[in-house]
């Protein structure tokens, strides 16, 4: 039977149908076609939106007056941050203070160098103490002078009871008499030697010296033991504390035209050479070839002072603004105590007096300082306030 035949006997109904779910199918496929063709537009909108910067534009913020809740948070942690935090005082002012602080002395010009505050007057320096710093400078002895170089008398100290090579010498305090030749040495004698023989460094140079020098701008040291002397210089377990000295070297500019002379008083040596010639010696032994007039010019009652008073030099004419050169020595013979103190008078002034008519003399200084810190001793002559500044002059300390 043929297709024809078949389709025939089959009926119209069933062909209708076939045709009919046929037409569906290619609705269907149509449908399918634009649906992803719509869907792949989408997914591209979307990635070109993703992936293409956009020009920011920023808007502000709320209002203050809308944030009231968080103002008052913010409020709260400054608050509790503020009562959390240290108290601080704060000082204004409105106008000028009346309280005017007093002019700072001059100090001389100081090259770095590592220092104790010890001295006999250095600009700026305390005098109730000081340590040991590079090696000078004891705790116990602020009077003789700072390491730190300066333009001041340069301070060198000697131990006379040891050589260079750290042998022991035959210099004693009290030596007996001896015809031999290899006899015992008295300390004066060899001060004698010094001061005699112009304070040329030489007549030391076979004992002891002490590697560091210091700068002093004035000398005045009260009772002192006599131990401070080797550990001012740092020396304190090298030296015994007897039979030491200590030289002072400078030159100087007289701050004016006039007469001037060297007050003091030691216990035991204290020498001034000015000028080229020894003009005191105040010493409580015979020390120099200089002969006093008179035994005790001023005789300032203190119980330090056993032996009875100050002695004055002799009256040196000086121009202002003139070049003087200076040495100074000081030392101690036996051991014990120590007691060095030296002031100037210039002739024709006016001096206020003590009780008994010692006029009350300024220290001699090179410095625009202060009168030491002496409490530390057991006793000093009062002293004027103020009184003429010598100008010291940079000058090394002797070599050999």
């Amino acid at each position: 039977m043929s297709n024809d035949v078949q389709n025939a006997a089959a009926g119209p109904g069933k062909s209708g149908s076939r045709w009919a779910w046929k037409n569906l199918k290619g609705r269907f496929l149509v449908i399918s076609i634009l649906f992803h063709i719509l869907l792949a537009a989408v997914a591209t909108y979307l990635v070109v939106q993703t992936f293409t910067p956009r020009k920011q534009t920023f808007q502000p913020g709320p209002k203050a007056a809308t944030n009231k809740a968080v103002e008052h948070k913010i409020d709260m942690v400054k608050k509790q941050n503020t009562m959390s935090a240290p108290a601080t005082q704060r000082i204004t002012t409105k106008g000028l203070s009346k309280v005017v602080l007093p002019e700072m002395p001059a100090m001389p010009t100081v090259n770095p160098s590592t220092a104790p505050m010890s001295a006999m007057g250095t600009a700026g320096a305390s005098f109730s103490g000081g340590g040991p710093a590079g090696g000078v400078g004891g705790a116990g002895s602020p009077f003789f002078g700072l390491s730190i170089k300066s333009d001041a008398l340069v301070g060198t100290f000697y131990d006379l009871k040891q050589t260079r090579d750290r042998k022991p010498t035959r210099i004693v305090t009290n030596p007996k008499p001896s015809p031999s030749k290899y006899r015992d040495l008295g300390y004066e004698e060899v001060v004698q030697r010094f001061t005699r023989g112009g304070f040329k460094p030489s007549t030391f140079e076979s004992y002891f010296r002490g590697p560091n020098p210091v700068y002093a701008s004035q000398i005045f040291i009260p009772g002192i033991n006599a131990a401070d002397g080797p550990k001012a210089f740092g020396l304190e377990k090298e030296v015994q504390p007897s039979r030491w000295v200590v030289v002072y070297s400078g030159r100087v500019r007289a701050p004016e035209t006039g007469n001037f002379r060297f007050v003091g008083w030691a216990d035991d040596v204290l020498v001034v050479r000015f000028d080229g010639r020894v003009v005191l010696d105040a010493s409580s032994a015979q020390a120099s070839s200089w002969k006093p007039k008179d035994v005790y010019n001023y005789k300032f009652p203190h119980r330090a002072f056993a032996y009875g008073g100050f002695r004055a030099g002799n009256w040196m004419s000086v121009s202002a603004g003139k070049d003087y050169d200076v040495d100074i020595i000081i030392g101690e013979s036996p051991g014990g105590g120590f007691f060095a103190q030296l002031l100037m008078e210039k002739q024709g002034a006016a001096y206020e007096k003590d009780q008994d008519g010692n006029p009350l003399l300024p220290i001699f200084r090179v410095a625009k300082v202060p009168p030491p810190d002496v409490s530390r001793g057991t006793g000093s002559v009062p002293v004027a306030p103020d009184g003429p500044v010598w100008q010291a002059l940079q000058r090394t300390a002797p070599t050999f």
